[in-house]
């Protein structure tokens, strides 16, 4: 009996992840598509709305609070994800203080991801993620899928916004 108990509580679990996930990246879609029309609600700023859209197609799967979200702007698609170009003075293969970089995102500082925060303008390409991190109930299922027992998912969909009316 212990072991049935366990195992249908473990697949029960795995349902809840892969329904989690299935939310996470519909959810995701449906909010990259009302930021890539570029509007700007009246009450709050487009992210909040964005965020907010995300947060209802979840279903209460997510905690939006605790969510690791995030939108970049990319000048490209070829760019997404990619660090700002920098000149490697002692051929280490990764940037040191004192470089000379390109500041593509224009934060005052060499940075991983060239992607520059906000939902962008009408042309841009954007990308959206969420990160959230599932702590794992089923004892025996823990250790087999998670570190810690706890589950990191995440999802990116990346969207070239549309030529809009609404940019000031």
């Amino acid at each position: 009996m212990p072991v049935l108990l366990l195992l249908t509580f473990g697949v029960i679990e795995v349902g809840l992840i892969m329904a989690t996930l299935a939310s996470l990246e519909g959810g995701l879609k449906e909010a990259s598509r009302y930021g890539i029309t570029g509007q700007s609600p009246s009450d709050g700023t487009r992210i909040d709305k964005i965020r907010a859209v995300l947060d209802k197609h979840t279903f209460n799967l997510v905690d939006m609070n605790t969510a690791n979200f995030s939108v970049k702007t990319y000048p490209s698609f070829s760019g997404v994800g990619q660090p700002e170009p920098y000149t490697d003075v002692n051929g280490n293969g990764s940037y040191d203080e004192g470089e000379t970089y390109s500041d593509l995102n224009g934060d005052g500082s060499w940075s991983a991801d060239q992607g520059a925060d906000g939902a962008g303008l009408g042309g841009e390409v954007v990308a959206y993620s969420v990160t959230i991190f599932w702590n794992i109930l089923t004892p025996i299922v823990g250790p087999m899928i998670a570190s810690d027992g706890v589950l990191p998912l995440s999802a990116t969909i990346v969207v070239r916004n549309e030529p809009n009316l609404y940019e000031e």
